[in-house]
């Protein structure tokens, strides 16, 4: 089985503690059905070092739509995503299909690679033997806001 992926060769060193600053990518990742993707990013957000371990390879995304509820992704968070680590079956993954970035369950059977959404409304995410396919990276964790903060 071959998994197309994009591998970091050499991980930066985890050294002390603090904070360190990720790039935040200026579209909303679709968490539903792909949108064409947009590679700009919008701003440098601070995060603790815990949180983006291998800070000169891992990015944020802005999440939209109810694809991945599941998995306790829902609009409006931000995902952290590490592009270091090889995704395996059932890691939630940032993945172009087709020219178009999502966010997905990554599933492998069989040596057979296809991708999920996390939501029993939604029907099952269909993939043509043809689509091309290239994970950007495994998502480590998410950070949500519980409330806007009163001006």
């Amino acid at each position: 089985m071959f998994l197309k992926t994009w591998r970091a060769d050499v991980l930066t060193q985890i050294s002390g503690s603090g904070t360190v600053r990720v790039p935040l990518y200026g579209h909303v990742l679709c968490a539903g059905f792909p949108s064409p993707a947009q590679d700009y990013i919008e701003e440098q957000v601070e995060l603790p070092r815990w949180m983006a371990p291998n800070p000169a390879f891992t990015f944020l995304f802005k999440v939209g739509g109810y694809s991945m509820i599941k998995a306790r992704i829902f609009p409006g968070d931000l995902l952290i995503v590490d592009r270091s680590i090889t995704p395996a079956n059932r890691h939630v993954v940032v993945v172009d299909i087709d020219g178009e970035r999502s966010v997905k369950r990554l599933m492998i059977k069989g040596g057979r690679v296809r991708f999920a959404f996390e939501n029993d409304e939604f029907p099952p995410f269909q993939m043509s033997e043809h689509s091309e396919y290239l994970i950007f990276g495994v998502v480590l964790s998410t950070y949500r806001r519980m409330y806007e903060a009163w001006t």
